[in-house]
């Protein structure tokens, strides 16, 4: 049996929030990715898609994507 532990990941709404023991509300993000208010990474894209990705689903926030003119419509 193999225990392995997870060295790099893309932070989405149903992965851990922690890392080696790490919280990721210490990370920096990237230029490519966007920081949620709960501190979390996310890659930029992933931002005003109509999906939540951020646990407290600040990157889906009326107000920053109307501003970036980025609004969905379905």
């Amino acid at each position: 049996m193999f225990d392995c532990q997870l060295e790099t990941y893309d932070v989405g709404q149903h992965e851990n929030k922690q890392i080696n023991g790490n919280d990721v509300r210490q990370r920096k993000c990237t230029e490519r990715q966007y920081q949620c208010k709960s501190g979390e990474c996310i890659h930029i894209r992933y931002t005003c898609d109509g999906e939540f990705d951020c646990s407290d689903n600040s990157d889906e926030d009326p107000k920053q994507c109307f501003n970036k003119d980025r609004l969905h419509t379905e």
